[in-house]
């Protein structure tokens, strides 16, 4: 299947802390409805890139676009939740900008009952019309149920600061799928997650109707979820689309290919 058109990008990013580079000179761009997984050593600057991509961290050099509204959200790997709040709360918070959304459309549905001329709030209309369809927007308490039960979250009145890593972990993967957004980021979503949960999110993953990016060290889910690999190898961006099998059969030829190229130069 061909790409989509491409929704957000990062061109020649360059970032350091003191005097540590972490990324150089690195470009990558993400297509609507693709499902890029991300990956590379520990330390090759995966967590860096996805902030920048976010939005929650700035590069020190090159460009990040994305398309005008782009609405995306991460799983970080250090939680960012009120642990003086509840797990219904943060999954409240979690469908903010949906509920939001919900609610201006209504009333966009009210003023265009006696103003049906008027163009923009027309176009507004048909818009949020888009975007709650692909949210799914009018069985959100149905979905908070079927998240809660798949991911086996604690409950809905315990304070977060209560709870154990895993479960603060499962509270803040639900919290980020139910804001359903345009890209959604997920770095090592697996961590703390029984074989079940597991299965029912490679299912969700599959069938969610934005794009994402993963970075994750699970080689089975890496295998059934995405559709474009991207690796970051000392300072350098190999991308391949297709599985992570197919991946590293291309990577191969490559290194042949470049091995055969300086055996050459040498001769």
């Amino acid at each position: 299947m061909p790409p989509g058109e491409p929704i957000l990008s990062a061109q020649n990013i360059s970032k350091s802390y003191g005097s540590q580079p972490v990324l150089q000179d690195i470009s990558v761009t993400l297509h609507e409805g693709e499902r890029l997984g991300l990956i590379g050593r520990n330390g090759s600057g995966k967590s860096t890139l996805m902030r920048i991509l976010l939005g929650a961290d700035t590069p020190d050099s090159g460009v990040l676009t994305r398309r005008r509204g782009l609405r995306v959200a991460m799983l970080q790997q250090d939680c960012h939740l009120d642990p003086g709040s509840t797990v219904a709360k943060a999954l409240e918070e979690g469908c903010a900008v949906v509920r939001a959304h919900l609610a201006e459309y209504d009333a966009i549905a009210e003023r265009l009952a006696t103003d049906h001329d008027n163009a923009a709030l027309g176009e507004r209309f048909a818009e949020l019309q888009r975007e709650l369809e692909l949210a799914d927007a009018w069985n959100l308490s149905n979905e908070v149920k079927r998240v809660t039960l798949a991911l086996g979250l604690a409950d809905p009145d315990r304070i977060l600061g209560t709870l154990s890593g895993g479960e603060l972990r499962r509270v803040d993967l639900a919290a980020t799928i139910l804001s359903k957004p345009d890209v959604l980021m997920l770095d090592e979503p697996t961590n703390h997650i029984d074989l079940k949960s597991v299965e029912w999110m490679e299912s969700f993953l599959k069938a969610y109707p934005g794009s994402i990016i993963l970075v994750t060290h699970d080689r089975y889910f890496l295998e059934e979820v995405v559709t474009r690999i991207v690796e970051i190898e000392f300072n350098r961006l190999y991308s391949f689309p297709g599985n992570y099998e197919q991946f590293l059969e291309y990577k191969s030829q490559i290194k042949v290919i470049e091995a055969k190229s300086e055996e050459s130069r040498q001769g």
